[in-house]
């Protein structure tokens, strides 16, 4: 008696393997298939994307920050090809602080103040865009104003620089 139960206990667990296998491959059926930026068969457009993407995030992992502005042409490139491949919060966080940080370094590097000045304005334009949420409007204007003040007083620069960097 012992062996048949034995034997109809196996008999049920191979069963139930058997139908856990087949509702897994019917659920293989109905997923969507993957986005095309995730599919194993790359066109040559989509290995330069990925190859421009891993040398945007090794240069900022290695804090290379004279290739800053090459990565925030990378990043504002995916968000024009793909808007959705990056959150917006986290897209405006990256470009804020990329450009913070290009700033940051100009300054420290005792850049000429025309071209402080350019960067100021080519990163941080006055008024900003009309279509950034407001706690990142706020983030960018604040920024400018104190690049600003920075470069009107070279004292102040110096001790910021001193206490920061």
């Amino acid at each position: 008696m012992k062996a048949g139960k034995k034997g109809r206990e196996r008999a049920d667990v191979t069963s139930r393997a058997r139908e856990s296998g087949r509702a897994r491959t019917a659920e293989r059926r109905r997923r969507p298939p993957p986005p095309p930026f995730l599919r194993t068969r790359e066109s040559d457009a989509m290995s330069d994307v990925r190859c421009a993407l891993a040398g945007a995030w090794r240069a900022v992992r290695a804090r290379r920050v004279g290739q800053f502005p090459r990565v925030l042409r990378v990043v504002e490139a995916v968000e024009a090809a793909a808007p959705s491949a990056l959150r917006y919060r986290h897209r405006a966080r990256l470009r804020l602080g990329l450009r913070a940080a290009v700033l940051v370094q100009m300054l420290r590097e005792a850049r000429p103040e025309p071209d402080l000045y350019d960067a100021v304005d080519r990163f941080f334009p006055e008024g900003g865009p009309r279509r950034e949420e407001a706690a990142v409007q706020e983030a960018q204007e604040g920024f400018r104003d104190l690049v600003l003040e920075l470069l009107q007083d070279p004292e102040r620069r110096r001790a910021f620089l001193m206490v920061h960097y």
